[in-house]
């Protein structure tokens, strides 16, 4: 590599570094106080349909689940969609539509109602949560 492709590799690594400061201070933020904590939300939803004995393998040590605790609740629902997603491809059964189902674009408590009309039965039927 000559100087000046170095300086311009360089230069380059600066801008992207500079334009992610913003999203990952936002992903990198707490949960404030009287926030939705969608963790909390849907391990409650579990264990009240009878699944709190697969929580320890299949929810509690997922390292989406861990990575999840204590972020804001948009933070948590984009990690709750990649596991949620994970759990339901796992399963025997076709589970596309209930996949697409889990959105970005929403906001949490909105999700929430999803999760519980649409992934929270799925989750159910199918056996899960399992260890991934």
């Amino acid at each position: 590599m000559d100087q000046q492709t170095e300086v311009n590799y360089h230069e380059a690594a600066d801008k992207i570094a500079e334009a992610f400061k913003g999203p990952m201070a936002f992903y990198n933020s707490d949960r404030v106080e009287g926030e939705l904590d969608l963790v909390k939300e849907v391990r409650d939803r579990f264990v009240s349909l009878g699944l709190a004995d697969k929580l320890q393998d299949g929810y509690d040590t997922n390292r989406f689940i861990l990575e999840a605790v204590g972020k804001n609740s948009h933070v948590q629902q984009f990690l709750l969609n990649r596991y949620l997603t994970l759990q339901l491809m796992a399963s025997q059964n076709e589970t596309s539509i209930e996949r697409y189902a889990l959105m970005n674009e929403v906001n949490p408590s909105a999700w929430l109602t999803v999760f519980e009309k649409r992934i929270l039965p799925a989750v159910v039927n199918n056996d899960l949560p399992v260890k991934i």
